[in-house]
């Protein structure tokens, strides 16, 4: 058996403390970079954040105004889009009633026009079934200077037939 003395076991200790002793001072030391290293890294990334923040932090008052600003501008432009739409329509009942009045004057004088165009028409049928003797001489012949001097040698000729038949 292999049995150690006790002036070999205390060296053999005596060596185990001192490398656990070097060991413990290369952790410690090892430690303590990490930890320098971990505070420089923060140090860092809190610095970089707080920046970023502070900028954050400072443009806030301009992004409120310009979100404001844009805000106005959107309402002015809201309230245009319904004054042109309340114009558009304002337009639209005016042509609307525009458009009915001109039909309306157009029926009219269409009606007008119709009723005339009857009256000569009965007129040109009494000529025709007056004898040959007592019909007047052919407007058309009598009138060269257009539709309104034919009508009204028409309307002429209408009457004066009409005063000699009372």
């Amino acid at each position: 058996a292999n049995v150690w003395s006790s002036a070999e076991g205390a060296t053999w200790l005596s060596l185990a403390r001192k490398e656990l002793a070097e060991l413990d001072e290369r952790l410690t030391r090892h430690l303590m970079r990490i930890q320098s290293q971990n505070d420089r890294v923060l140090e860092v990334v809190v610095k970089s954040l707080e920046s970023k923040v502070a900028e954050v932090m400072s443009k806030q008052p301009m992004t409120e105004w310009r979100l404001a600003e844009m805000t106005a501008s959107f309402k002015g432009l809201q309230e245009q889009v319904e004054t042109l739409a309340r114009r558009s329509d304002a337009g639209d009942a005016r042509f609307q009633k525009w458009k009915i009045a001109i039909e309306a004057e157009l029926r009219k004088r269409s009606e007008a026009h119709e009723k005339e165009l009857t009256k000569l028409s009965d007129g040109l049928h009494q000529l025709q079934d007056l004898p040959a003797e007592k019909r007047p001489p052919s407007p058309l012949v009598c009138s060269l200077d257009g539709s309104d001097g034919l009508k009204s040698t028409l309307l002429a000729t209408l009457r004066g037939s009409l005063d000699e038949e009372e």
